[in-house]
């Protein structure tokens, strides 16, 4: 089909990696972080940014 597939609800390790070894590599839920407000999430990413520059 050729389609992109964000999976949702991805909790557990186990998930990710049969998500992965099926062909899905983006994906979304706890096991990456829990909800948020958006000061916290800009903030979290200004940090990730910063470490990957460096």
């Amino acid at each position: 089909m050729n389609i992109n597939i964000i999976a949702e609800g991805v909790e557990k390790e186990e998930q990710k990696e049969f998500l992965m070894e099926n062909g899905c590599m983006h994906m979304q839920g706890y096991i990456y972080a829990k909800p948020m407000m958006a000061s916290k999430m800009e903030e979290m990413l200004k940090i990730k940014c910063h470490n990957t520059i460096e």
